[in-house]
């Protein structure tokens, strides 16, 4: 999700029910004269920041019915002369320890007529430590759109991030051009005599591929990244045996590593020349080598199934995900 800069990026959320997940959170209101709301905006911040980072918006109310209840349903205004945003940061600074670095709090003003009306927008980074609830004495973390207790592995882990990389990925459709090589034989001449040879001919062909590209969120550089990506098997393009790993179920698993092959030689397909497979690592902040899977040119990228991947890096635990088809981006 974009940050959210404006009251039209809200309108924009409740207009398209944008559900809370484990990286938003919808607060009606702000009450930061009782104690345990005091506790309960710590242990919601906190568990976001020990999750995956995210964003609190406080003054939208969910629905109430049951089967909605995580929807936004419209803005319910905080008075900015009963909380400002100094107090929130002081009530998030005073009650969680250690303190959230990178921790944003800005306001936005509902109606120009009314500036005293507001949505406070609270942006938390996911964090490389675990962080403590004060008033529980409790360590917290956001799972969809529910919290619970860390276990003891969970805070290890969490603390890991300033020891092993942390890598994610993201994905993307993408059209582009490729160089290929195919020998043409051309037509028999009975006037020279025998036939001519092969003639090669270089054709730029347009191909749809899904890139799959590792992103280090973590202050780790990481060296070794391998993962593995399973999709749908009709929607994959023939001639890419080798990088598969399984087939099963009407689904293909394919491999990737953060290897690349320099171009010794070459600039075409007819005289390209590739070195040995190197490792690249990938800095903190910063994207990985990859190499697209190439896509069947009609797939079908509307569909609301699944891909999921896992993936490893250098010692750090296993990391997983699943994205459905229709949610990646198309560049």
């Amino acid at each position: 999700m974009n940050k959210i800069t404006s009251i039209d990026d809200i309108n924009a959320l409740i207009a398209a029910g944008v559900e809370e997940s484990t990286t938003l959170e919808y607060k009606s209101d702000i009450n930061t004269t009782s104690d345990k709301w005091k506790g309960e905006m710590s242990k919601d911040v906190s568990a976001m920041a020990n999750a995956n980072g995210g964003t609190i918006i406080y003054g939208v109310k969910e629905f109430d019915e049951e089967d909605k209840r995580h929807i936004p349903s419209h803005i319910t205004p905080i008075d900015t002369t009963k909380v400002s945003k100094e107090t929130i940061a002081q009530v998030i600074s005073s009650n969680i320890s250690p303190k959230i670095k990178g921790l944003e709090i800005s306001c936005l003003v509902v109606d120009m007529t009314k500036p005293n009306e507001v949505i406070y927008i609270v942006d938390i980074p996911q964090s490389h430590t675990a962080h403590q609830n004060l008033k529980t004495k409790q360590y917290h973390k956001r799972y969809s759109t529910t919290i619970n207790s860390m276990e003891d592995y969970e805070i290890r882990d969490i603390m890991n991030r300033n020891i092993h990389p942390d890598i994610t990925l993201d994905f993307e459709f993408r059209q582009i051009t490729k160089q290929e090589l195919y020998w043409i034989q051309p037509t028999y001449n009975p006037l020279y005599g025998s036939p001519m040879p092969a003639q090669p001919q270089i054709v730029q062909r347009a191909i749809l591929v899904l890139n799959c590209i590792p992103r280090n969120i973590g202050t780790i550089v990481a060296e070794h990244v391998h993962y593995f990506v399973k999709l749908p098997g009709n929607i994959v393009a023939a001639g890419q045996e080798f990088d598969i790993a399984e087939v099963k179920d009407g689904f293909v698993t394919m491999r990737r590593e953060n290897l690349y092959c320099d171009i010794l030689e070459g600039s075409t397909p007819t005289n390209i020349k590739y070195g040995f497979p190197r490792i690249v690592p990938i800095l903190p902040g910063m994207t990985g080598v990859h190499k697209g899977i190439v896509l069947q040119p009609n797939a079908n990228l509307n569909q609301d199934i699944e891909i999921s991947w896992r993936l490893n890096a250098d010692g750090a635990s296993i990391k997983s995900g699943k994205i459905k088809l229709k949610d990646i981006p198309r560049k």
